[in-house]
């Protein structure tokens, strides 16, 4: 058990299924038998198709601390996730997908930045796995490509802008962030990611570079699969067809950034510098121009928190062969 924080504090699980038959069972055994006990399990299941309900309903009938319902149409993993959120009862929310494993003290380990009662959310790095639960030698950071976590509110909060660091999978939210994250507005696209510009926001947010679960990759997960080969990462960095992903990626930021800004400009209690923001709307909005060349090259290291001189060089190629095919 932890010590840094008193015993009794229900947490809250909220795990969204859809489809997750081959995976789920797994799942659900490695949360009810974490080394923190206070813990309810709400899945909320977004009109599968397969057996993934009936292997809910199975788990529900031998354990009452698990509450499960079936949406009636499907939402998409976004609103799902926040219908389940909505009906946690715990001070804590640890947020779960169905397809990964999490290690018996990934629930202590989450909670005790919360000993700082300005941490609104703790987050942690997870193993990447095949989908047969075999390490693939790498992390999540390592996917990331971050050598170094931001140590200041100031680093988080900047960062945050540009660069999501937080995996839903391996975070645990307090309660307390919901009045500022809730609902999720239009724009938003990665839960996990909104969470966080809003904790950084209100509070302050905790990070650490143990790994406290498996994260299964096996080509339907949320995120893209990365290759880690040397030679076909390099190809792939400069394979023009990527232009087209990378400017979705970039319209995608622009309208979360905008949606961010939009929610909190006029908010009493904001901690961000709204000036910050607005500056990095406008280095996407210009991400295709020689102008906004400038902020990539002032706040590199403060974006991609890695100073391998071999990476950087790459990403300024990257970046100059983007900005002259658009």
């Amino acid at each position: 058990m932890i010590t840094s924080y008193p015993d009794g504090s229900l947490v809250s699980v909220a795990m969204a299924t859809y489809n997750g038959e081959k995976f789920v069972k797994e799942q659900i055994e490695s949360v009810l038998n974490q080394s923190y006990h206070d813990i309810e399990l709400v899945i909320g299941d977004d009109c599968s198709t397969d057996n993934t309900f009936q292997i809910i309903k199975e788990f529900g009938l031998r354990d009452d601390r698990i509450r499960f319902f079936q949406n009636s149409v499907n939402l998409g993993f976004l609103k799902n996730f926040e219908k389940i959120i909505t009906q946690c009862k715990g001070k804590y929310i640890a947020l779960c997908d169905q397809d990964d494993i999490w290690y018996p003290n990934h629930i202590d380990r989450l909670l005790q930045p919360f000993s700082d009662k300005e941490v609104l959310l703790s987050g942690a790095n997870a193993q990447v796995v095949g989908a047969d639960n075999k390490e693939l030698g790498f992390s999540v950071l390592d996917m990331l490509n971050v050598k170094s976590i931001p140590r200041t509110e100031q680093e988080f909060s900047f960062f945050l802008l540009h660069r999501n660091l937080f995996q839903g999978a391996a975070s645990i939210i307090d309660c307390r962030l919901l009045q500022y994250a809730l609902p999720i507005p239009h724009g938003v696209f990665f839960h996990d990611w909104w969470f966080s510009l809003c904790a950084t926001a209100y509070g302050s947010v905790a990070y650490s570079d143990e790994c406290v679960l498996n994260y299964r990759q096996h080509g339907s997960n949320q995120t893209e699969n990365k290759s880690f080969q040397v030679v076909k990462r390099i190809v792939n960095f400069f394979q023009e067809g990527k232009d087209a992903k990378e400017k979705n990626d970039v319209l995608r930021q622009n309208e979360m950034l905008q949606s961010f800004l939009n929610t909190f400009c006029a908010k009493s209690g904001c901690r961000h510098d709204m000036q910050v923001v607005r500056d990095a709307i406008s280095y996407y909005k210009n991400y295709d121009h020689f102008s906004s060349f400038p902020y990539f090259l002032r706040h590199y290291n403060c974006i991609y928190r890695n100073t391998n001189f071999f990476i950087k060089i790459l990403r300024v190629i990257k970046r100059l062969l983007y900005i002259i095919r658009n």
